[in-house]
């Protein structure tokens, strides 16, 4: 699902270190909630991708939004 330029919201309770894993990626402030995005961006994003959350229902800012399962994300993981 990735494609330049990637931008990362995670959930404000995810500590993991995105931006080590991700380095060109534009990791927003997890204490954003994520529904602000469909306002506060001059530009709207390709497809947007969440992992075990529906906050993505009521996203307007992409073209395409994917929603994929706990396990189907421990399944790409495991590839």
């Amino acid at each position: 699902y990735c494609e330049a330029p990637l931008f990362i919201k995670t959930h404000p309770r995810d500590e993991t270190a995105y931006a080590a894993l991700f380095p060109g990626a534009v990791i927003l402030e997890r204490t954003m909630p994520g529904e602000v995005l469909n306002f506060c961006l001059p530009f709207r994003f390709k497809r947007a991708v969440t992992v075990q959350s529906w906050v993505l229902r009521g996203f307007t800012a992409a073209e395409e939004t994917v929603f994929v399962s706990l396990e189907d994300a421990k399944r790409m993981i495991a590839l």
